[in-house]
């Protein structure tokens, strides 16, 4: 499997290659793709009202910049990429695993079956 970051996704993520703790050699020899050529989904999340937000819940509820708290319904189950699209920390990135709720200020990213949601 691929992963869906890229040198352009991580030099604009990272000021020094030694801070994702790769080497230069290695991140500058991925192939250059753009997020929605590898993923099966690339969209935002879904509403939620602010009075279904609690500090406790089933399933923690990810928004623009991050963790808002928790909810007792989720509308994503699996392995996913958050990118803050609205706030205060917009284009922040949070990963998620399991089952969650990720509103309509995030981005929600999945890679498809050929590529990996998270550089492993």
């Amino acid at each position: 499997m691929e992963s869906i970051l890229t040198p352009s996704i991580t030099s604009s993520l990272f000021t020094s290659v030694s801070h994702v703790g790769l080497h230069a050699e290695v991140i500058f020899a991925w192939e250059q793709r753009k997020l929605g050529d590898v993923a099966q989904e690339f969209k935002s999340g879904t509403s939620l009202k602010a009075d279904e937000i609690d500090i406790t819940g089933d399933y923690p509820v990810y928004g623009g910049n991050g963790l808002r708290g928790y909810t007792s319904t989720y509308n994503h189950d699996g392995e996913y990429a958050l990118i803050g699209r609205q706030g205060a920390l917009c284009g922040n990135m949070n990963y998620s695993v399991g089952k969650a709720y990720f509103t309509e200020h995030a981005v929600v990213v999945k890679a498809d079956e050929n590529n990996d949601t998270i550089c492993k």
